[in-house]
């Protein structure tokens, strides 16, 4: 009798390959068990976990590995499954390796789905990205990259002509004091009000 093929006959027992094309040996089957086509005495299809969903191309149903969430274009890399964005993919393309811990790509265009290397921008962290997008809104606003927005009047200005303040950002000093007054008039006749009651 010929061993079918995938099959080979060690020891008088028939052994078959492991179908995850890992090269070793499947199991035999210690009893039939119908739900999941084992036959008692003869060898399972797969090693114990290797019957795992095959990932990224090796999968039958991979179609290239795109896909669209906020906005960006993500591509999933073969062989780990992992979703990165393309625009980093790209980056890492033309520098000829990986991007370092924390970087992030910037879109000159502010199109995220414009993906070309003329594009592109490498930032170091996100505070040197949002310092790009917030200079871009002042060049928009104003024509003036360096100027920043006034938190109170909402107007641009040189910083050298405002204050910085850690949690609300750039005020003039103008509006900072007539802010303040108007806080101090409106506890003043707050007060004034429960008094009275």
């Amino acid at each position: 009798m010929a061993p079918e093929a995938g099959f080979s006959v060690l020891r008088s027992k028939i052994m078959k390959l492991c179908e995850c094309g890992c090269g070793n040996p499947a199991p035999i089957a210690k009893k039939t068990d119908n739900n999941i086509g084992h036959i008692k005495g003869k060898p399972i299809r797969f090693i114990v976990g290797h019957n795992l969903i095959k990932r990224g191309d090796q999968n039958s149903q991979w179609k290239g590995g795109y896909n669209i969430s906020m906005g960006y274009i993500y591509k999933r890399e073969s062989g780990t499954g992992t979703m990165k964005p393309l625009s980093a993919v790209i980056a890492e393309k033309v520098l000829g390796k990986s991007l370092p811990k924390g970087a992030m790509v910037h879109h000159i265009d502010e199109d995220k789905m414009n993906n070309s290397k003329n594009n592109l921008v490498v930032c170091q962290d996100r505070g040197y990205h949002n310092t790009l997008h917030v200079r871009m809104i002042a060049l928009r606003a104003c024509g003036k990259a360096n100027f920043r927005k006034c938190c109170l009047c909402h107007n641009y200005d040189d910083p050298a002509n405002m204050l910085k303040h850690a949690r609300a950002g750039m005020k003039h000093r103008r509006c900072e004091n007539r802010y303040r007054l108007e806080l101090r008039h409106l506890r003043k006749t707050t007060s004034e009000t429960r008094t009275k009651r």
